[in-house]
């Protein structure tokens, strides 16, 4: 009996979360990102600012890329970061993680995009150069020293949760593109 009660009480509490994931709106581009055991993180792209990372970013994704890529820098009440390759092989805590990329590399884009909290950019070896690839931070708190030095590229819209409770060593077991869509009438 408690085991049926128990049952029952998980499948309902699945159903509400499938049915409270993140849904693009018409002409949204959002990144889906579902991390080891903790949930999915929805990220908003925004193509207008940074067309150049932004369409890097989804192309990398689509090609699956940043499936089994994991967290290698984690700096509470600053950022988290991923997409160096090399996590899914070296160990993670080797001093050679974050100097790695897709060999993709995207023009720097200056944008009017701020650093706030749960906003996304492009890691960089020196800021406003041409060095970005595939690595990503999100940031954890306003950061606005960071204005025009790192461009930003999305937002965390649904997950921030999820965001904020990383773990260095964390893996993105899988990452999707989702498009908006008009609704048929």
């Amino acid at each position: 009996m408690r085991s049926r009660f128990f049952f029952v009480v998980s499948a309902l509490l699945l159903a509400v979360l499938a049915i409270a994931a993140y849904k693009p709106k018409t002409g949204e581009t959002v990144i889906k990102m579902s991390i080891n055991n903790k949930g999915d993180i929805y990220i908003k792209m925004f193509p207008k600012d940074s067309p150049k990372t932004v369409a890097n970013f989804a192309s990398l994704v689509k090609k699956g890329f940043y499936n089994g890529i994991k967290f290698h820098r984690i700096e509470p009440n600053f950022v988290v970061q991923a997409g160096d390759p090399m996590s899914k092989k070296l160990p993670i805590n080797d001093p050679s993680l974050g100097s790695h990329g897709s060999d993709t590399p995207v023009t720097f884009e200056n944008n009017k995009l701020t650093h706030k909290t749960g906003t996304i950019a492009m890691a960089l070896t020196a800021p406003k150069s041409n060095t970005g690839d595939s690595q990503f931070f999100v940031n954890l708190s306003d950061n606005d020293f960071l204005n025009g030095n790192y461009c930003v590229f999305g937002k965390v819209v649904d997950g921030m949760k999820i965001v904020e409770k990383l773990k260095k060593g964390d893996v993105i077991t899988k990452a999707v593109v989702l498009k908006g869509t008009a609704k048929k009438k």
